[in-house]
């Protein structure tokens, strides 16, 4: 299950240098996913102005892979995560169209529009939106809640 979890971070979430962040994102914090001290992934967190979290408001989080991960690990932890979480999961087919195999040096981003819809870029390009109730609380808790699998990690993209 940790193995998922790991992969889903790796997909789910890209960022790019040239990309255009929305209302004047700036990075608030950044960590290194480790699985048994091997790094998975770098992850960066945006947020309006690289203020603290608010969970009221849109953020971006950056996933760029180290290790390669298969797709259908990256929708089985996404799935299980929120629902581990409290989170409606989203649809197996939604996912089937957001996650792709994913190599060392490939980003993911995952970008919020509001409280129930969310953006995945791969490498820049959109790969996906998905739309439902309360998806940015439940998608970015996998990386971001205290309850997370790795509660470090979520703190120091919290910058806390």
């Amino acid at each position: 299950m940790l193995r998922s979890f790991l992969l889903l971070v790796f997909i789910l979430l890209g960022y790019s240098v040239s990309w255009a962040s929305p209302n004047n994102f700036q990075q608030r914090g950044e960590a290194t996913f480790r699985w048994f001290g091997i790094p998975v992934y770098d992850a960066r967190l945006f947020t309006p102005g690289g203020a603290a979290l608010n969970w009221q408001q849109d953020l971006t989080l950056e996933l760029t892979y180290r290790r390669a991960l298969a797709r259908q690990s990256l929708i089985d932890s996404t799935q299980s995560e929120m629902q581990r979480l409290g989170y409606t999961r989203p649809q197996d087919a939604d996912l089937q169209s957001c996650f792709r195999n994913v190599r060392p040096g490939d980003t993911f981003r995952a970008q919020t529009e509001g409280a129930d819809q969310l953006r995945l870029y791969l490498n820049g390009a959109e790969v996906c939106r998905l739309a439902q109730p309360d998806i940015r609380r439940g998608f970015m808790s996998i990386f971001l809640s205290d309850n997370s699998r790795a509660p470090n990690v979520s703190r120091h993209l919290r910058n806390e």
